[in-house]
């Protein structure tokens, strides 16, 4: 194509390139030649080939008229339309940014698609928060970050393995890695009995619409190298351009699938977005609500297609991933979780109830909870019920959990016994170690225990700073050890020990323990603090922490041999 000076001087040319085709065109071949001596102008029309009609970046402001998530000739048509029939003003087709959609921007649009000017809009601003803090323990944060992710698989076997791929068919036995499964439903029907393992291969993703059903006996680990297997509650990547639509620039609908959308996360976990009771209420950038009666999700995301954007879009659709359900008479034994990773289950990540020598060791477990049960917003990324005997939870990288990260809890008869949670990274969580008990009748249970629990050299950061503390509806039981005791009598709780943990930095409550901390020995802990928490440092005591000195002394009602406190300015 050769364009010569002057071919865009006119100001009517958006008008008179209509008539080119009738009034100039002649056929040569299969093209059509325009020539148009009085502007000085030679072109010749070869059929439509997207690649040659087709901006080279993703238009996703404005230029891009017909909000597709491309700037191409297509976007010449829509404009056209807009204004032979007086459509009301919309921003993504305004090219030229002067709130205004006329001839201008078609002449605008013509020159980028030629080449004769590059696009001068500005990307959309996404403003929207990331989780990027730092503290006092980032380098030892890191550290076991990196041990965790690079755990070895540790898995004995006594009875069958069975493998599970990505790649794998439903229809095979899954008894070698050269013939798995595929689906999380598929594992669900295995003949699983006591001493069996499944295995997931590393670096495949498994995206699943049901939870895995513990049983009795199993291990559920990783096989073959790379990274640890990613088990998904969001049933795909939403980060494609070709799904979102628009009729405002604003606001981006999707249709999903499924009967729950609880929470969006962007990029990994960079960013998320904020629920919604109503489409109404969507004003800001990550304001998003799912209409369940259409499978509708709508994301308010200013002037720009959200779907080429951003590399990753995750959405919450899945109750639970790991589910174990006992009874008191019945427990689910012998159990072990490992080297997986689990995201975006919109109540717990893990839910195990009535359980006995039970293992969680090198997972990673990420943005739990957030879902309703009735009208409470809940969600740990893991919950243990009731009964709880020898219980092991350790080596574990858990962050965004709606609640707690790791807790026991439960109503009626409750016994907590050998429980060890050790070793274990915690980050952006609302609570980040939390155990009661409630018994309905307001009377101390004969029967409850919470006995030889150790919580032993956890790292726990940036508490009360997560998707939860963003937007609970309540804030002020935010804390890293959050208790309280409605069963419990002197002698029933014994040898509970916090001892050589970091705390580092919170907009929480450090310790929220009503008619339990007499019970618990608090020793040899780091505390790091710096300014701006909004809550009290032990609930109860009354001491908010403004500085160096306020931060040790409440502290040291608590904690009387921290080994260290840490105020960062």
């Amino acid at each position: 194509m050769t364009v010569l000076k002057n071919v865009f001087s006119d100001s009517a040319f958006a008008t008179k390139i209509r008539n080119w085709r009738s009034n100039y065109g002649k056929t040569v071949g299969n093209s059509l030649v325009f020539t148009r001596p009085d502007i000085e102008f030679t072109a010749q029309y070869v059929p439509y080939v997207a690649e040659y009609f087709t901006y080279p970046d993703p238009a996703v402001h404005h230029g891009d008229a017909n909000a597709d998530g491309y700037m191409n000739i297509k976007d010449l048509v829509e404009l056209k339309n807009r204004l032979m029939t007086s459509a009301p003003y919309f921003i993504m087709a305004d090219t030229n940014e002067d709130d205004a959609v006329n001839n201008f921007d078609i002449n605008k649009t013509i020159k980028i698609l030629l080449g004769l000017e590059d696009k001068y809009w500005t990307e959309a601003p996404i403003n929207l928060d990331a989780f990027d803090k730092t503290g006092g323990a980032d380098s030892s944060a890191a550290s076991r970050k990196n041990t965790i992710l690079n755990a070895a698989d540790s898995v004995s076997v006594t009875g069958t393995t069975y493998y599970v791929a990505a790649n794998g068919n439903d229809s095979n036995n899954g008894k070698s890695p050269s013939a798995p499964v595929k689906t999380i439903s598929k594992v669900n029907t295995l003949p699983l009995a006591a001493g069996d393992a499944v295995l997931f291969r590393r670096g495949d993703t498994f995206r699943t619409t049901t939870k895995i059903t513990v049983q009795k006996g199993v291990t559920y680990g990783a096989y073959g190298t790379g990274a640890k297997p990613k088990i998904y509650g969001s049933v795909k990547n939403y980060a494609d351009k070709g799904i979102w639509s628009t009729t405002d620039g604003n606001i981006w609908s999707t249709s999903i699938s499924v009967n729950k959308a609880e929470n969006i996360v962007f990029n990994g976990s960079e960013s998320a977005g904020t629920r919604k009771s109503a489409l109404a209420y969507l004003k800001e950038n990550g304001d998003f609500y799912f209409n369940s009666s259409t499978n509708t999700f709508y994301l308010f995301m200013n002037q720009a297609n959200p779907g080429a954007i951003f590399d990753s879009i995750e959405i919450s659709s899945v109750d639970y991933l790991f589910y174990a359900m006992g009874s008191r008479t019945k427990t689910v034994t012998d159990f072990s979780i490992k080297n997986l990773e689990l995201g975006y289950a919109y109540i717990h990540g893990m839910y195990l109830a009535f359980i006995e020598n039970a293992t969680v060791d090198n997972c990673v477990i990420g943005w739990s909870g957030g879902g309703y049960q009735g009208d409470s917003r809940l969600g740990n990324a893991i919950q243990l019920w009731r009964i709880v005997k020898n219980c092991n939870i350790t080596n574990n990288y858990i962050f965004q959990a709606f609640d707690a990260a790791i807790t026991f809890q439960g109503t009626a008869t409750n016994q907590y016994i050998g429980i060890n949670i050790t070793n274990n990274l915690i980050e952006y969580c609302s609570m980040n170690f939390e155990f009661w008990a409630h018994n309905s009748s307001g009377n101390v249970d004969s029967n409850a225990r919470m006995t030889d629990v150790l919580f032993n050299n956890n790292i726990m950061r940036f508490g009360g700073m997560g998707f939860g503390g963003k937007e609970r509806a309540v804030k002020s039981d935010q804390a890293y050890v959050l208790t309280w005791n409605e069963q419990f009598a002197d002698g029933q709780i014994s040898n509970f020990q916090i001892q050589n943990n970091i705390f580092d930095i919170a907009n929480c409550n450090y310790f929220y323990a009503k008619n339990t901390d007499t019970y618990l020995t608090i020793s040899g802990n780091t505390y790091y603090q710096t300014d701006g928490s909004d809550f009290q440092v032990a609930n109860g005591y009354g001491d908010y922490a403004n500085d160096a000195a306020e931060f040790a002394a409440a502290i040291g009602k608590v904690d009387a041999s921290a080994t260290s406190t840490q105020w960062i300015n």
